[in-house]
């Protein structure tokens, strides 16, 4: 691991973004981790936030013109990270996210922000599917737009209902790349070189859900 993704991890458990026990997700199962970034709620976090996700995609080397944050947990990602690319590394680059709802009145639409134009990123907090990332696609001009990647921070490197890779599934659907701040086997290498953090019996049921789940 790189130091900055060793320190997102520790940042992540101090402010109990990264819970541990048992969590029901929205396939069905039972995981015994859970990632929640609403944790990352005050100034402090969010600067923080968007360093790590600056950081991770300028090591992608992964094109960009505009970042897309996904609503809503996207939105603060995008945000954050545009303040820090402006403030530490010089690069004014424009943002927009979408709405959940068509606006029908003032300046209308599902899209708030500078038009998307140019190489897009994506930004959320874990994987998005197939048919979210599709109606993006959508309420865009596709004339205008080129989707480069995504940024994450959290790939669990977890099977889909198919047993297939949802994130490898998504770069070959769409032609592009998929980048995260830290993936699930990260989480087990640092919980194993910090055994204080979590029970050992959280650890052992960690890894027997990549065994059962992971891709």
């Amino acid at each position: 691991m790189k130091n900055y993704q060793y320190e997102f991890i520790r940042y992540a458990i101090d402010k109990n973004a990264l819970q541990f026990g048992k969590f029901i997700l929205k396939s069905g199962r039972i995981s015994p981790y859970f990632f929640d970034i609403s944790k990352f709620n005050s100034g402090k976090d969010l600067i923080f936030l968007g360093k790590m996700y600056v950081k991770t995609l300028l090591e992608s080397k992964i094109s960009y013109d505009m970042l897309f944050g996904l609503s809503y947990k996207g939105i603060a990602i995008a945000l954050s990270s545009s303040i820090i690319l402006s403030y530490d590394y010089n690069q004014n680059v424009c943002i927009c996210f979408n709405r959940k709802e068509y606006k029908n009145h003032g300046e209308k639409g599902l899209i708030v922000g500078k038009r998307p134009k140019g190489k897009i990123i994506l930004m959320d907090d874990v994987v998005t599917s197939g048919s979210t990332i599709q109606k993006i696609i959508s309420i865009m001009n596709p004339s205008e737009i080129h989707l480069s990647g995504m940024i994450i921070a959290l790939d669990r490197q977890e099977q889909d209902l198919y047993k297939q890779s949802a994130i490898k599934n998504l770069q070959k659907n769409f032609n592009f790349k998929i980048k995260s701040i830290i993936k699930l086997t990260d989480l087990i290498l640092f919980l194993e070189q910090n055994k204080n953090i979590v029970h050992t019996t959280d650890l052992c049921s960690i890894k027997q859900y990549k065994i059962k789940y992971g891709i």
